[in-house]
């Protein structure tokens, strides 16, 4: 499990509420969170304010999530 999924199910919160106010597409955020998908900095800068946690706990030096 990545650590945004982690975060995410912490708060409660589902892909479609989290994707809402990242503004990422939900099916995104679900590819995301299963490390298929890199996500570019401005994405991760938004995912990370909703869960609240740094960046860097969440997403590696190349884009993609950290498990």
């Amino acid at each position: 499990m990545t650590r945004i999924r982690e975060h995410r199910k912490r708060l409660g919160m589902t892909l479609a509420e989290v994707g809402f106010k990242a503004e990422v597409d939900e099916a995104f955020l679900s590819k995301t969170e299963r490390g298929w998908k890199k996500v570019p900095e401005d994405a991760q800068e938004r995912i990370s304010a909703v869960l609240g946690v740094p960046e860097e706990q969440l997403f590696d030096e190349n884009g993609y999530a950290k498990n």
